[in-house]
């Protein structure tokens, strides 16, 4: 996911500072975790990882990278043809192709952030195009409905929606940010949407426990206890993350009050 402040390029030299220092695999805690890519790492690398941040979009990131150590299989009442008895559950990129196929539908997404909307002529929004804000709806719309059904736990409801979550930002007619979007149609943008699996990062040597926290960094910090690495990236300034991010918040949070 393009997000602001992301370390993905800096993990080699991250990694080669501990390596310097001689730190060993310990307790680690990240509270500015953004899109987990320095939690997976130091995950990879041995740690148990203790993630945290105050977006519901990272929450989902942390879950999906760092607390999973492998891909769940889901249950095969989701879907509506898979038999239900004696089966060991729909494996992940069978339900995301099953998803991908799905026409959607006209929801939040269409109505508020495609030229398609009701409201259309008169805010003209061009976030995405009618056909995959259709998909994002359909989706966003199926993993509500199937949490309040019982059928998803809180770990497979939030790998679906950070599925969901870098499967729009592909497609988002933006330039990375959500504070404004591109007044033409960018290349990416008009590309069909296409679920990708994430691949959870896996324990290492039987190590696992990582686990993923939303909410502010004091209140983790002061939950774990003493850790043997704490790795700080706050914002550099005063910028809102949810005004640069509102889109895919409200893709990780939902709309329905």
């Amino acid at each position: 996911m393009r997000y602001l402040g992301n370390k993905t390029r800096l993990i080699p030299f991250l990694m080669r500072a501990l390596d310097r220092i001689g730190v060993e695999p310990g307790v680690a805690a990240d509270p500015f975790s953004g899109t987990a890519s320095v939690a997976s790492a130091l995950k990879r690398r041995g740690w148990r990882v203790h993630a945290g941040d105050v977006m519901a979009v990272s929450y989902a990131l942390q879950v999906a990278r760092v607390e999973l150590d492998r891909t769940p299989r889901f249950p095969a009442a989701l879907l509506a043809d898979a038999p239900r008895t004696n089966d060991p559950g729909i494996l992940y990129e069978e339900l995301l192709e099953r998803l991908q196929a799905d026409p959607g539908e006209h929801g939040f997404v269409t109505e508020h952030y495609t030229p398609a909307g009701a409201s259309g002529r008169r805010h003209g929004r061009m976030y995405f195009t009618q056909r995959n804000a259709r998909v994002i709806d359909g989706v966003r719309g199926r993993i509500d409905r199937w949490s309040a059904e019982g059928l998803l736990d809180r770990p497979r409801a939030q790998l679906l929606l950070a599925t969901l979550i870098e499967a729009a930002d592909r497609v988002a007619n933006t330039t990375g940010v959500y504070a404004s979007f591109v007044k033409t149609w960018q290349p990416n943008s008009e590309r069909p949407i296409e679920l990708r699996p994430i691949d959870p990062t896996p324990s290492v040597n039987g190590r696992s426990g990582c686990t993923a926290y939303l909410g502010p960094a004091d209140k983790l910090l002061s939950a774990l206890g003493p850790v043997d690495l704490l790795y700080l990236d706050p914002p550099y300034n005063g910028r809102q993350y949810p005004g640069y991010y509102h889109i895919p918040e409200l893709l990780a949070t939902g709309w329905d009050p």
